[in-house]
């Protein structure tokens, strides 16, 4: 990277190619703007995805019943023994807020191992009953992702900040643009180039800083993501 690219506040050598840049970038940066007005999703379900009448909740597992697991044919793998029996599971949200339900301990090839005081993703059918789908790892992952955003602040300090500033914006973008809009019909390459195109724009120019270099970077991409769309 150039010494312009590291600290984003260097005076630019051509003031005609400063304005030259600005002439492009602002056009496109408008056209992007207005795709994204128009291609935003309305919060309307799409009739190819009805609702599936499954809810996903959580629980505590309150005590385990191992049972002697049924004999598997000849040939077949064997079933782990810590797999087969029931779990008490008190329900942590829900219609059926705190109460004790006893469930069948997932088994099979690869089944995961739970023990009392383990924290549990139930699914809960349209006809109210529950099966055990997997631990509830919600609160290693926000541990985990606190850990890794420090990281990037210690490591990177105003930088690392902003960083993460467009990390989040890809995230928003993503989760409330590009996938409900093609999950309501939206015409997906429009979808896919206009969301690409806002978060390249912002996550560039967050990470970087507005300089000369920056705006060629932008450019650049932009190019190649239009001869893609293309």
């Amino acid at each position: 990277m150039g010494a312009n690219h590291v600290h984003g506040t260097a005076v630019p050598t051509s003031r005609r190619a400063v304005v030259a840049g600005l002439a492009v970038l602002v056009p496109l940066a408008i056209i992007t703007l207005a795709g994204l007005l128009w291609l935003w999703p309305d919060g309307g379900q799409s009739a190819a995805a009805p609702q599936s009448g499954v809810e996903r909740l959580t629980g505590t597992v309150v005590s385990v019943t191992l049972k002697r697991c049924p004999a598997a044919p000849e040939g077949s793998p064997q079933p782990d023994p810590a797999t087969c029996g029931n779990a008490v599971v008190k329900v942590g949200d829900g219609p059926d807020l705190g109460k004790d339900v006893e469930l069948r301990l997932p088994g099979g090839p690869g089944a995961q191992h739970f023990g009392v005081d383990d924290e549990v993703i139930l699914l809960r059918g349209a006809d109210g009953a529950y099966q055990i789908s997997d631990h509830d790892r919600a609160m290693p992952l926000w541990l985990f992702g606190a850990a890794f955003a420090l990281a990037v602040i210690a490591f990177g300090r105003w930088r690392g900040v902003t960083a993460l500033v467009g990390l989040a914006v890809t995230f928003v973008l993503l989760l409330t643009f590009v996938i409900p809009g093609i999950l309501e019909g939206r015409p997906p390459m429009l979808v896919a180039i206009v969301g690409a195109a806002a978060i390249m724009l912002a996550v560039l120019y967050l990470t970087h800083g507005f300089s000369l270099s920056t705006s060629v970077a932008v450019l650049g991409t932009l190019a190649s993501l239009t001869l893609t769309g293309l």
